[in-house]
């Protein structure tokens, strides 16, 4: 097993992603395995894949690209599309946002049939067995009159991209697929060197900022900033950009050329120098292309003793409405409504397979142009190798990770264990020691896997035994006072447990929080002593910590914003 960890302090009152003098420390772990094969999806564990045009079942949920039916495209199609058909397929605007909507409407068809489809392809000049995803007509109530509209939402893949609109002429054997209609060129906003996707992290020091995001061009990477948006007077410069390719991916469908789409250039600026506590506006891209005037907040001083709030959740997934899109959606108005950031407890960085469904950067949200990470998406890790990752602090023995706030962008790692004669016992300890609880004085620790989980899974429930062996001591030595989990699609909260035992005064509360949206998880339950609310309800958990002596949990149902379950904590 391998642990990561996070410092965390807001500018209230923790250390965003290590910096360590503050009211509360949070540290990170992630420990996990990615299933080599799709498993049965009543159990959460197989990890469905979105397609470009986030299509879905009549049922409400998501069409997973990886199970999906796709239209057979012979090698020779007929192409009317010149006007010999008579058919008209339009689409506006023909100048997209990243993100923005598009309206696809279509008219003319004189002999319209329930397998017809419209596919779209970037680039413009695909050909027609390379569409990036499609959409069957049949899903509109006005498709049996030869026409209708229909509405997508679209992300910028630095391409000139097109609809085409198909029928197939003919029964069986003797069948013949004719191309009746091209749309428009479609375009993005800024065009290949649109910088997008941006993300901040944070280094450990209150006086620095990292800002990353994407675009189609490695020219300068660039940040330009300062105390008002019209006096952006500083500029911070990156030194290189990184990508990467198919053959950098470790399965199918990502690993073949035709259904890769690049992602263009990854860019990293670090900006220092920073008053800490100081808000700042800032653009970021390159000399020829700069981004919307964002916000951010330096970090506060160590000491910082103003009163905050968290966010936290893990296993978001794609479940049919209300499921996961509920859960965003409350903690995005949260977010607006003042919460200092929100902790991703995993799993950290799953990205889809489908990797132009990573490129999109779907759920993040702003708030006064600041990116706060709220990832709505779930398949597996590249590679599928990764048990655990470092966020942030650089590195530590066997992984390392950048991040996005307070969630992970990357990772790479080797399994090991977390026995004490292992460097990452030693580095966590290390940690965990550095922590002045007279400046610092609530500890939270946070992790996919769960040390205390009461539900009937063996193989699972081993894993948390083996964690309580190898990890309860020492967190009881360094006094952490509250864990945070996800990894079972439920709710769970213990009582202050030490040792498998209530213990008012030894014990720490464990909170699993992993109900942001995938299917729930229904299985039996262990008789335990500790366990003190247990709910199967999506929802988040939020953190208020009103001083050094006081901090409050609150889980929140995403079904009606009421709050199932509340506990305070104190110090004495």
């Amino acid at each position: 097993m391998r642990w990561c960890k996070v410092a965390i302090n807001s500018r209230t009152l923790i250390v965003l992603l290590a910096i360590a003098a503050s009211l509360v420390s949070l540290y990170y772990f992630v420990c996990w395995k990615a299933p080599s094969a799709p498993l049965d999806l009543t159990y959460g564990i197989h990890r469905p894949v979105l397609t470009y045009l986030n299509r879905k079942r009549s049922d409400g949920r998501f069409v997973d690209a990886q199970q999906q039916a796709t239209p057979r495209v012979p090698a020779t199609v007929v192409d009317l599309s010149s006007g010999r058909s008579g058919a008209q397929l339009d689409v506006a605007p023909s100048v997209v946002a990243n993100g923005g909507s598009v309206e696809v409407t279509w008219s003319g068809i004189s002999n319209p049939r329930s397998d017809d489809w419209i596919g779209f392809f970037c680039p413009r000049d695909a050909r027609d067995s390379r569409y990036l995803d499609h959409w069957s007509v049949a899903q509109c109530p006005t498709h049996s009159e030869g026409h209708g509209t229909v509405t997508f939402s679209l992300y910028n893949l630095r391409l000139d991209c097109e609809f085409r609109y198909y029928t197939l002429a003919g029964e069986g054997d003797d069948s013949e697929l004719h191309l009746l209609a091209r749309s428009r060129r479609v375009t993005f906003e800024g065009g290949p060197q649109a910088p997008v996707h941006g993300h901040l992290a944070l280094t450990g020091d209150p006086s620095q900022m990292r800002v990353q995001w994407t675009s189609g061009t490695r020219e300068s990477p660039t940040v330009r900033y300062g105390l008002a948006p019209n006096a952006l007077d500083l500029t911070a410069r990156g030194s290189s950009s990184r990508t990467y390719n198919y053959t950098d991916m470790c399965g199918p469908p990502a690993n073949t050329p035709r259904a890769f789409v690049d992602p263009g250039y990854l860019h990293d600026v670090l900006l220092t120098d920073l008053v800490p506590g100081t808000k700042y506006y800032y653009r970021f891209g390159s000399p020829s292309a700069l981004s919307y005037i964002a916000t951010f907040t330096a970090p506060p001083r160590p000491g910082d003793r103003a009163p905050f709030r968290f966010l936290t959740y893990g296993d978001m997934g794609l479940t049919p409405p209300p499921g996961s899109q509920k859960v965003a959606r409350m903690l995005t108005k949260e977010v607006e409504d003042g919460v200092a950031f929100v902790v991703h407890q995993g799993p950290p960085g799953w990205r889809q397979e489908r990797t132009q469904v990573e490129t999109k950067g779907k759920g993040s949200t702003r708030r006064g142009g600041t990116t706060v990470t709220i990832r709505a998406g779930s398949a597996a890790c590249p590679c599928s190798i990764v048990s655990t990752c470092l966020i942030a602090r650089g590195t530590s023995p066997g992984g390392t990770a950048s991040t996005t706030g307070p969630s992970t962008r990357s990772c790479s790692a080797r399994s090991t264990t977390s026995r004490r004669d292992q460097g990452q016992y030693s580095w966590l300890e290390r940690d965990l020691r550095s922590v002045d609880k007279k400046i610092t004085p609530w500890i939270v620790v946070a992790g996919h896997r769960p040390m205390y989980c009461s539900e009937d899974y063996p193989a699972d429930y081993e894993v948390t035994l083996n964690m309580q062996q190898a990890l309860e001591d020492l967190f009881h030595q360094y006094r952490v006072d509250l864990a945070l989990w996800g990894h079972y699609h439920s709710y769970e909260r213990t009582c202050p447990v030490y040792r498998n035992a209530c213990d008012p005064v030894k014990g720490i509360v464990h909170v699993m929080v992993g109900s942001a949206g995938m299917f729930m998880v229904h299985a039996d339950k262990y008789d335990v002593p500790w366990s003190a609310h247990f709910e199967l309800s999506y929802g988040y958990g939020r953190v208020t910590v009103s001083n050094e002596s006081s901090l409050l949990w609150e889980y929140v149902r995403s079904i009606d914003g009421s709050v199932g379950d509340r506990v305070w904590l104190h110090h004495h």
